[in-house]
């Protein structure tokens, strides 16, 4: 209680997010939008009975990523002062410059645009409908959107995100964020409109190298760690793209966020605190394993379970929420409303579970494991981040010196 919720809308895909080597296509217009919006909310909410000074900007997937971009852009400072991030940060995807791009390659390939002169590759674009725009991207992985444009990101995120000057004057540190994943992301990458295309069960070091650029003998040696007990929650194909996806970049932003320890001021740093949505619901069809991406929304606004999977995965049940369903509910809309009041999310679970929930630590990943028995403990994604952050290196510089003996 006592929240104002704002959404709103900002240009996808194209329209949002298309860039060429002129200054009539920078790029970035959907996070224009984004931050249009946010000054809007800051100037106004006052008078819808909120706090100008107290504002929480959240997101979902790509609004996750949305949502850590925003974090550390110097267009994001002193707009809000808390961020809520689900299964989604920008931290490890690639920036380009604003030169053409596969993006606008792209579409000038599918509706008849394509010249040499960028210019007039804009004017004609500028004479098709609306309807022309609606195409899908075949491949997320490969399609990253933001772009280097002097304003939004002075550099590439991923040299922002280890420049301790730069994010001090930034804002980065000021605000208190709450960070989540949930149990089973990767598997949305096998169902419905995401489907990757290919069985779960025979996934190949072929695909990966097609998927990821990753020499073929490394993608060997990554399916083959993954395949180890314990290394994976509910099937290793999944958990391979969800890691590579999400769980690392998951963990740049939290180590960052903590990066900064200013002992020379008495104002309060930010704090990151990150949950693991671990929870097996009751209403799943066949063939469909614990929380999946996307599936922590309906415990937070009213959506039906048939409703998540249709849109998500394609698929159906009769089964609705349980008691203990909307007891997770319950709590997870009053963790939230916990942070967007104070920054910390565990008020009421130390009330009701005598659970103490600490900010991120990277020394000890202390992180709150969500299920109907809440429990604080070391990240369950541990040893999966530590695998792509000093195992995965390891094997990739072997590959590269063996080829180069060969070579010789």
């Amino acid at each position: 209680g006592d929240v104002i919720v704002v959404t709103f809308n900002y240009r996808l895909s194209w329209l949002g997010f298309l860039k060429g080597n002129l200054s009539e296509l920078p790029g970035n217009q959907g996070m224009w939008d984004q931050l249009l919006a946010l000054r809007w909310v800051k100037e106004n909410i006052l008078f819808f009975g909120g706090d100008s000074d107290d504002i929480t900007v959240g997101g979902n997937s790509m609004g996750g990523e949305s949502v850590s971009a925003l974090s550390i852009s110097p267009q994001g400072k002193g707009l809000f002062t808390k961020g809520f991030i689900m299964s989604g940060t920008m931290f490890t995807t690639p920036s380009t410059p604003g030169s053409s791009d596969v993006l606008l390659d792209l579409l000038t390939d599918r509706v008849g645009c394509k010249y040499e002169n960028t210019d007039d590759t804009v004017s004609c674009l500028r004479t098709l409908p609306a309807e022309k725009f609606v195409l899908p991207l075949e491949n997320r992985f490969t399609n990253k959107f933001t772009t280097i444009d002097g304003e939004l990101f002075p550099a590439p995120i991923k040299d922002l995100i280890k420049d301790t000057d730069y994010l001090k004057t930034s804002g980065f540190f000021s605000r208190d964020y709450l960070v989540t994943l949930t149990n089973n992301e990767g598997a949305v990458e096998f169902f419905g409109p995401f489907n990757v295309g290919v069985d779960p069960e025979s996934m190949s070091a072929g695909f990966l190298n097609e998927l990821f650029q990753i020499p073929v003998p490394v993608c060997e040696k990554i399916l083959a760690w993954y395949k180890m007990p314990g290394h994976f929650a509910f099937k290793p194909s999944h958990d391979i793209l969800c890691d590579y996806s999400m769980v690392v970049p998951t963990y740049k932003f939290l180590e960052a966020a903590v990066s900064f320890n200013n002992e020379t001021t008495d104002k309060r740093l930010g704090r990151p605190y990150f949950l693991y949505f671990d929870y097996q619901p009751s209403y799943l069809p066949p063939g469909l394993q614990g929380m999946g991406h996307g599936f922590d929304l309906m415990y937070l606004f009213d959506i039906l379970p048939d409703q998540m999977l249709q849109y998500y995965y394609d698929q159906n049940t009769s089964q609705a929420f349980t008691e203990a369903d909307f007891q997770m509910k319950n709590m997870y809309i009053h963790m939230l409303t916990d942070f967007m009041r104070s920054g910390d999310p565990s008020v009421t679970l130390r009330e009701k579970f005598k659970v103490h929930w600490p900010p991120f630590d990277p020394k000890t990943e202390d992180s709150l494991i969500f299920s109907s028995s809440p429990s604080v403990r070391t990240s369950p994604l541990k040893d999966r981040n530590h695998f792509w952050n000093k195992v995965f290196p390891q094997y990739l510089e072997e590959y590269l010196q063996s080829s180069h003996k060969q070579e010789l």
